[in-house]
């Protein structure tokens, strides 16, 4: 590489070859990076003095006693949220620097051994991340980005290669500084940082929360008790708005806006309120893997999915509303039903007891004649001369009379008994018929 045979004959054997990669956290990736003893090579300023690099002391002090630090990572906001958050941020950028390699064009081509040996360091020291590999790494990532981002901020403060070869930055590796030195100035890097400038540009909505995420925000904002998430609204408001009542700018008060009218959209239309991911994309908009206005954790959907959960969500409604009209026919259907099932059991209870009424005539006028037809019953009372017929004679036949008459009502009143009976089990029948729909 020309830029590392540079960096040789500028160095010679003088060269420190004895930087041990220590890291630091993301304070010390977003802070400044150690200064060189000049800003430029034509600079005559006198050296100044910076903060220097994170390496966590206190810290490490501590878990030398055997203590472990508790951390929390959220799975949806996907990063550290509660816990010793500070400790563990700063350890991961301790553990980056450690062992990433800055002479990769794209993290992705650091290799696996390597990414796995950070997480262990990371699992040796922390409680509550051994099932969050995916958003450690993906925090991970996210700080060897910021970091890169800082080492081409110290790469712009120089006007020539050589100068910046002759000064490479606090522990960082003279093989990798000359790799970067080489890829800053490539066409290539050169377009994809004007691309990201222009796309940084329209963001434009500063927070009053420094260096806090807004995972942490949200996540302190949430329902003690459910656990809600907090509405967009109220969100965007505790970090856009000074403690004078002031918006940071107007890209802040025209999202608020933004939020404000999906809200009012949702609760008009009657349907539940959009996730805070949803809301966001359409007030702010997306680009691949951010979502504006939420930080680096949460994930838009892709567009194919987006697509899918339309349809799907389409889908859903159209069962929902056939349901619904199914469930209407089938309540007017039982409405109907019902209601025939009455009509027709008072039709049959007003025929039962007609029919009643009719045999009930019909078993007097047969009585009627029955009792006509017996001797002595249609003149009781008369009086009969006592020379025709004895007393003795007179009651006997009179007793046994009554009693042919009394057998015979009964056996009349049976009948009628069992001729109602049947009618009210087929009043019975037909009722319960007609309840189950029965054929």
């Amino acid at each position: 590489m020309a830029a590392l045979s540079t960096l040789r004959s500028i160095t010679g054997s003088a060269a420190s070859s004895s930087r041990a990669p220590i890291a630091a956290s993301i304070s010390s990736v977003g802070s400044a990076l150690p200064s060189s003893s000049y800003d430029t090579a034509d600079s005559t300023a006198s050296e100044k003095r910076h903060r220097g690099v994170t390496k966590n002391l206190k810290w490490s002090r501590k878990r030398k006693r055997g203590e472990k630090n508790e951390i929390v990572i959220d799975p949806n906001l996907r990063r550290a949220v509660a816990g010793d958050v500070v400790p563990f941020v700063t350890e991961m950028g301790v553990v980056l620097r450690q062992y990433a390699v800055l002479s990769n064009k794209r993290r992705r081509e650091v290799s696996d051994h390597i990414k796995q040996k950070m997480f262990d360091d990371l699992v040796e020291k922390f409680n509550g991340i051994a099932n969050q590999k995916e958003n450690v790494f993906d925090h991970l990532k996210k700080m060897y980005r910021d970091w890169r981002h800082r080492l081409h901020l110290y790469y712009l403060r120089f006007e020539s290669d050589e100068n910046r070869l002759r000064k490479v930055p606090e522990f960082v590796a003279d093989s990798d500084w000359a790799y970067l030195v080489e890829y800053f100035g490539s066409e290539e890097f050169k377009r994809m940082s004007a691309r990201n400038k222009r796309n940084r540009a329209k963001q434009g909505a500063a927070t009053i929360k420094g260096r806090t995420s807004f995972g942490k925000i949200r996540y302190a904002m949430r329902d003690p008790v459910s656990q809600a998430e907090p509405k967009m609204t109220d969100h965007w408001k505790a970090t856009h708005i000074k403690s004078n009542g002031q918006w940071m700018d107007d890209r802040s008060k025209k999202v608020m806006v933004a939020l404000e009218n999906i809200e009012l959209t949702q609760s008009q239309r009657g349907e539940p309120p959009l996730k805070p991911e949803e809301q966001m994309v359409e007030a702010c908009g997306a680009r691949s893997g951010y979502i504006r206005g939420l930080g680096g954790g949460p994930r838009p959907t892709s567009r194919k999915g987006a697509e899918l959960r339309e349809v799907y969500q389409r889908q859903v409604e159209e069962l929902r509303g056939a349901l619904k009209h199914q469930q209407q026919e089938a309540e007017e259907r039982e409405q109907r039903l019902r209601q025939e099932a009455e009509e027709c059991e008072h039709r049959l209870r007003v025929e039962a007891e007609e029919r009643e009424h009719r045999l009930r005539l019909e078993f007097q006028a047969q009585l009627q004649a029955i009792m006509a037809h017996i001797p002595g019953l249609q003149h009781r009372d008369s009086t009969l001369p006592t020379s025709d017929v004895p007393n003795t004679g007179i009651n006997t036949f009179l007793s046994i009379n009554q009693m042919k008459v009394k057998l015979t009502i009964l056996a009349t009143l049976n009948v009628l008994r069992w001729i109602r009976g049947r009618c009210s089990i087929y009043s019975y029948q037909l009722r319960l018929r007609m309840l189950f729909y029965l054929p």
